[in-house]
C-alpha cells in the first residue's frame, strides 16, 4: 500500500515546512498531499515528495460562497469556522487523491514511524475523542476520530458511501444547537459499526494545540514550540570526536561500541591519530582495531600531520574539519551508557546557545568549569582560536580543558551541566586496561598567563615560579577570569 499522507495547511509554512521535514525523517517512501487554504502565507514546496492541491483563492473550494448559503454560521468566533472548512477539505481530498492516506493535522510534529497504520481491513485506525454535547436535542457523549492523526481508508469509503463533511452535522455553520459537531464527528457517526481500530496517537505525534504545550511553561509561540522539538524534525545529528596513543589504541573498539549502541546514533565518528605517533599510518595499528573500524563505516580516521599535539588534537582537528556541526568530545579510557548522546542531545534542545556537559562542575568567580570529556560544543564557541594560539599553548599549556573553559567563557558562552551523575566508566572498573596508562605530574609555565593576557585581555600574570596543574588549577581559573 502507498504511503499516502494528507495535510489540510493554513497560513503556517513554517510549521508545515517541520512537519515534512518529520515525516521524511521518520517514514520511509511518504508522499505527501497539501491541501492549501492559506489567504496569506502560503507554503512553497521544496521537497519532491509533496503535491499541493491550490485552493489559496478558491479555486477548488469557495468557501465564501457556501458560506452565503447559512447566513447564521459563527463567521467571527474562537475558531472562524475552521471545523467546517477543514472537514469539507478533507473531504474533497478523499476525492482527489487516488488511494487510502494518513490525515495530519498541520500543528503537529511525527515521534515515530506510522507506516503500521495503513491498514486495508479498517475504514479508520485512529483515535476516539468522546465528549459531552447536545445532539438531536439530547445531550450525550459525542464522539469523533480525532484529525490529529488518522488512517482513512478512501477505497471503503467511497465503496460504502461515506463523506468525511455533511453541512447538516457541521459545527459553525447554524446556532442550531443540534448541529454542533466537530471535526471528525459525522465521520465516526458513520464509520463506527464497520471494522476500525483504535491507537492512543500521543505513541506517533506531539500536537501544538493540545495541552501538552503547557505544561513545559514556556512561551506559546508556535515557533517557540518547534524549537522546542527541534529533534522530531531536524536530521541533524552530531559528531563523536575522540583520540588515542599507541598504549591506548587496542582499547578503541571497546570505546567506540558503546558509542555505536547508543540510543542516538551519531552521523559521524572522529578518530585522530598523529602521524608523528603512527608513521606507517593504517600499518601501525593493531589488526583488530583497523578490522573494527572498516566493518563500521561512520569511523573515519583523521591523520594528524606535523606536530604531535597529544590531548589537543582529540578536539581540534575535527572542529576545523567539521566548523559547523555539533560534536561531543569523548575519552578513550570510558564506556559510555547507551543514552549518553540523547540525554546531551535533549538538554542541548533546552540550552542551544551553550556547551553542555556530563561532567562534575564547579564555580569559579560565578563561572561554572569543568575539566574532561563528555561535552557537546562546536567550533563557533571558539572563534578566538587560530592555529598561532594553538601551537604556543600545546607547548607552554598543559591543561587543554582549562583553555577551552576560558574561551567558552570569553565567547560569551555558558556551560550546562545536565546530570549531577556521570554514569561513564573508567576501564579500570572493567578490565582494568587503564593500568597501561600512567598519570604524571605537570608544570604550568608563567609564559602562558602573559600570552593569555596579551591575546585576551588577562591582566595579571604569575611569578616566574611552576606549579604541579593539580595543586594549581583553581588558581589559574580564578586569575582567567577575574575580569570577566
Amino acid at each position: 500500500m502507498k504511503k499516502n499522507v494528507c495535510i489540510v495547511h493554513y497560513n503556517t509554512p513554517y510549521a508545515l515546512t517541520c512537519l515534512i521535514k518529520s515525516i521524511n525523517l521518520h517514514v520511509n517512501d511518504a508522499y505527501i498531499y497539501i491541501f492549501e487554504n492559506s489567504d496569506k502565507d502560503k507554503f512553497i514546496n521544496t521537497f519532491n515528495n509533496v503535491k499541493i492541491f491550490d485552493n489559496s483563492e478558491g479555486q477548488i473550494i469557495n468557501f465564501e460562497k457556501i458560506l452565503e448559503q447559512h447566513p447564521e454560521h459563527y463567521k467571527g468566533t474562537l475558531n472562524n469556522y475552521a471545523s467546517f472548512k477543514h472537514c469539507i477539505s478533507i473531504q474533497k481530498c478523499i476525492e482527489l487523491i487516488d488511494d487510502n492516506f494518513v490525515l495530519l493535522d498541520s500543528d503537529v510534529l511525527i515521534k515515530k514511524d506510522f507506516s503500521d497504520l495503513y491498514q486495508e481491513d479498517n475504514i479508520f485506525v485512529g483515535d476516539i475523542h468522546c465528549m459531552k454535547r447536545k445532539l438531536n436535542g439530547v445531550y450525550e457523549n459525542s464522539k469523533r476520530v480525532y484529525p490529529f492523526i488518522c488512517f482513512i481508508n478512501t477505497n471503503k469509503c467511497k465503496e460504502f458511501g461515506i463523506t468525511y463533511y455533511n453541512e447538516k452535522y457541521m459545527y459553525g455553520l447554524t446556532k442550531d444547537e443540534d448541529a454542533y459537531w466537530d471535526t471528525g464527528t459525522y465521520f465516526y457517526y458513520q464509520t463506527q459499526n464497520l471494522p476500525h481500530k483504535i491507537i492512543n496517537i500521543n505513541d506517533y505525534i506531539i500536537h501544538y494545540g493540545s495541552a501538552s504545550w503547557s505544561k513545559y511553561k514556556h512561551s506559546k509561540d508556535l515557533n517557540e514550540w518547534l524549537k522546542y522539538h527541534i529533534s522530531l524534525w531536524d536530521d541533524s545529528s552530531v559528531i563523536v570526536t575522540i583520540t588515542s596513543w599507541y598504549k591506548r589504541i587496542i582499547n578503541i573498539p571497546t570505546v567506540l561500541t558503546s558509542i555505536l549502541e547508543q540510543t542516538k546514533k551519531p552521523k559521524k565518528i572522529v578518530l585522530n591519530l598523529s602521524t608523528k605517533e603512527f608513521l606507517n599510518k593504517e600499518n601501525d595499528i593493531p589488526k583488530e582495531v583497523i578490522n573494527f573500524i572498516n566493518e563500521n563505516k561512520i569511523i573515519e580516521i583523521n591523520w594528524v600531520e606535523g606536530k604531535n599535539t597529544k590531548q589537543w588534537k582529540k578536539i581540534i582537528p575535527t572542529m576545523q574539519k567539521y566548523p559547523n556541526d555539533w560534536i561531543i568530545c569523548i575519552d578513550d579510557d570510558r564506556i559510555y551508557w547507551n543514552t549518553f548522546i540523547e540525554e546531551l542531545w535533549e538538554s542541548h534542545l533546552k540550552y542551544p546557545n551553550n556547551a553542555i556537559t556530563i561532567n562534575k562542575t564547579y564555580e569559579v568567580n560565578g563561572y561554572l568549569q569543568h575539566c574532561g570529556h563528555g561535552t557537546l560544543e562546536t567550533a563557533r564557541f571558539y572563534n578566538y582560536f587560530n592555529d598561532i594560539d594553538i601551537n604556543y599553548l600545546i607547548d607552554n599549556f598543559v591543561s587543554s580543558d582549562t583553555v577551552y573553559n576560558y574561551l567558552l567563557h570569553k565567547n560569551k558562552h555558558k556551560l550546562v551541566s545536565f546530570s549531577k551523575t556521570d554514569k561513564s566508566k573508567l576501564y579500570n572498573d572493567i578490565e582494568g586496561l587503564r593500568k597501561t596508562d600512567k598519570t604524571c605530574d605537570r608544570t604550568i609555565h608563567h609564559e602562558t598567563f602573559k600570552h593569555l593576557e596579551n591575546k585576551y585581555g588577562v591582566i595579571q600574570t604569575l611569578n616566574n615560579k611552576t606549579q604541579p596543574i593539580n595543586s594549581f588549577s583553581k588558581q589559574l581559573l580564578n586569575l582567567m577570569y577575574e575580569n570577566f
